[in-house]
């Protein structure tokens, strides 16, 4: 209740603040209501001092309430600033007052309150927005004009500032949230450097001149990387790193101010090599730099601990989608330029999702939970019942032949009448031996069922979510090409192309799958890719015009996968390689075989009754030589 109606207490005094400011200017003029307010200002601030020690929450509320005081009054005397205010005077002046203000608040926090009280948190969280935004104010006064790129300077000066502040700020352990203050400094350097690093791609296109355009570009990668080491190397009041989820905006920062690099390589480019080959060229740094960040999310390890986690999944986003977007901009200019930036851009998603795919199959040792099996036996429900026949009535006790006095069973007795006294069993003899008592047989019980228990066990590692993150935008990027080229085919590029990269791509993963675990066969590991490379061109063969580069193509990776099979005792390979060269030949020779079997088609009939006679005088033996065959097949990887 207190802190809420502290709360209420500085809102209403700053609105009074600035209600006086605002309908006191005829009354006392600029320069009087300025010294009124700063005189106020300065009386509030001044009383949070001394009751720091006994009344802290109400001298954080008289020092926010004399802080804001003290900078309206020091945007008031921006306006008697002897500098015109169209050179930007009236911000100079006050940019220049609202950074004493916050050196002030700097000092007023190192006035010891006594060994147990730590200062008030009032000072640093008004330096930490306001000193950058005494220097952007000031920055604003340089005598240069410029749009977008003056504005990114200001943010980018703010940033660095606030930069400074996250690195330079200390911590109180005193304090209950003692790392409180220099995390808002960073936070508030990542708020004005997001911006910065939009703006830059207006701001290198035109007007400006190009050094001036190319001065936010450093300072914007500087002010991301001075965030990344401050977040890496600062360690919080109790020892420990900060939460790694707060790397994650630098890094994206970092990625899309690095990209930018392509906007004044273009104005450089472009008169030298035309605008469509410029753009091209320049375009390839932005890939580049899409093709970096993908490599660090998706092909760093886990056990490297100074990239997190975080890190790499954002490093891994950001590129990925960079990269996505070069792929769908630049293909869909249906140039020839424009295909150098775009396929790059695929490769490197493909590349990074295969690498993906390449960590997933490292072995790791994982601990997995083993569940008992259900019990099954004669005491389970639903077990079998005990061998000797069906289970005995309930209440009839059966009783052994060799029991004493046991005279077999007694018969029924006739219908309606006593039973003969023949038939009644004769009580035995006093003996002294003990009388045996008839009893049943134990019947076995089930075995106990065990407790869940662990093991570990050698397993693949399995995709993370770097892996699913490049997977699904290389899905994405490779829908776009087979739609776009399927609906509106590219005068440079074919569909079998595009569905070739993935291909070679699962190819490669297929072939390091088998390299780590010898007990895979080959026809999981390699059908994907094999099938990718081989069955579109194949159908495209077929259906369309015949093309020299494409069949000498299938026909290179049809050998070379027969090859494959049989140097390396591979199964799938092997049997496929064959299929495909065989069809594929029959595919290119059948304009020839077609004008053969109109003049001479009994020559087929001719073949086919010598491969029959054949095979009838070698029957046993080509049947055996069939089973063998299959036999040696079957026992290939």
């Amino acid at each position: 209740m207190q802190t809420l109606l502290l709360v209420l207490g500085v809102a209403l005094v700053v609105l009074a603040v600035i209600a006086f400011g605002w309908f006191a200017y005829g009354l006392l003029g600029d320069f009087g209501r300025a010294v009124c307010i700063g005189v106020v200002g300065a009386a509030a601030l001044a009383a949070g001092v001394p009751l720091a020690r006994r009344l802290r929450v109400t001298a954080e509320g008289l020092s926010w309430a004399g802080l804001l005081a003290l900078s309206a009054s020091a945007f008031l005397f921006g306006d008697v600033s002897p500098i015109p205010a169209a050179a930007g005077g009236d911000r100079l002046l006050s940019g220049i007052l609202l950074a004493v203000l916050a050196f002030v608040a700097l000092g007023l926090r190192l006035v010891p309150h006594g060994e147990d009280v730590p200062p008030l948190r009032a000072y640093a969280l008004f330096v930490t927005p306001a000193l950058p935004l005494s220097v952007m104010m000031m920055l604003y006064a340089l005598p240069v004009r410029g749009g977008e790129t003056l504005v990114s300077l200001e943010l980018t000066g703010g940033a660095l500032t606030a930069v400074a502040l996250a690195f330079l700020l200390p911590s109180d352990p005193r304090s209950r949230h003692a790392d409180f203050e220099w995390l808002c400094a960073a936070i508030v350097a990542m708020v004005l450097s997001a911006p910065a690093s939009l703006l830059l791609y207006p701001g290198m296109d035109y007007g400006d001149p190009l050094w001036f355009a190319l001065c936010p570009l450093p300072l914007v990668l500087a002010v991301w990387l001075l965030l990344l080491t401050v977040l890496h190397v600062r360690r919080g009041s109790a020892g420990r790193p900060v939460a790694h989820g707060l790397r994650v905006p630098p890094v994206i920062g970092l990625v899309v101010a690095a990209a930018s690099v392509s906007v004044p390589l273009l104005r450089v480019l472009r008169p030298m090599l035309g605008e469509d080959w410029g753009r091209a060229w320049a375009n390839l740094a932005t890939v580049l730099v899409a093709a970096i960040a993908v490599g660090v999310g998706c092909l760093t390890s886990d056990r490297v601990t100074v990239v997190s986690a975080p890190e790499r999944v954002a490093a891994t986003l950001s590129g990925s989608a960079l990269a996505t977007i070069m792929v769908c901009s630049e293909f869909s200019r249906f140039d020839g330029p424009s295909l150098l930036p775009s396929l790059t851009a695929y490769g490197a998603l493909a590349a990074g999702a295969a690498g993906a795919w390449m960590l997933a199959a490292r072995p790791v040792e994982k601990t997995v939970v083993l569940r008992p099996a259900p019990p099954h036996g004669p005491m389970a429900p639903g077990g079998p019942m005990p061998s000797g026949g069906p289970m005995p009535p309930l209440g009839s006790v059966p009783a052994p032949a060799s029991a004493p006095g046991y005279a077999g069973p007694m018969p029924e007795p006739p219908m309606g009448g006593p039973a003969p006294v023949s038939q009644v069993m004769p009580a035995p003899a006093y003996s002294a031996a003990p009388m045996l008592t008839p009893q049943p047989e134990p019947m076995p019980l089930a075995a106990p069922v065990p407790a869940e228990c662990t093991a570990t066990v050698t397993a693949a590692k399995g995709m993370d979510a770097n892996g699913i993150i490049a997977v699904a935008f290389a899905v994405i990027a490779t829908a776009y090409l087979f739609l776009s080229t399927l609906f509106t085919p590219h005068p440079y590029v074919s569909i079998d192309l595009i569905i070739d990269i993935v291909g070679v791509a699962a190819l490669l993963v297929g072939l390091r799958w088998m390299m780590l675990w010898p007990a895979l066969r080959s026809a999981p590991a390699l059908a994907p890719g094999l099938v990718l490379l081989t069955a579109p061109s194949l159908l495209i063969s077929w259906r369309g015009t015949p093309s020299f580069l494409r069949m000498f193509a299938l026909f290179a990776i049809a050998v070379g996968m027969v090859l494959l099979g049989a140097i390396g005792r591979l199964q799938f390979p092997l049997v496929y390689g064959s299929v495909v060269l065989v069809v594929h030949v029959v595919t290119v020779l059948w304009p020839w075989i077609s004008a053969f079997s109109r003049d001479f088609w009994w020559v087929w009939l001719l073949i086919a009754g010598v491969l029959l006679i054949a095979t009838a005088a070698r029957y046993e033996a080509s049947l055996k030589s069939m089973r063998t065959l299959a036999s040696r097949i079957g026992d290939l990887r």
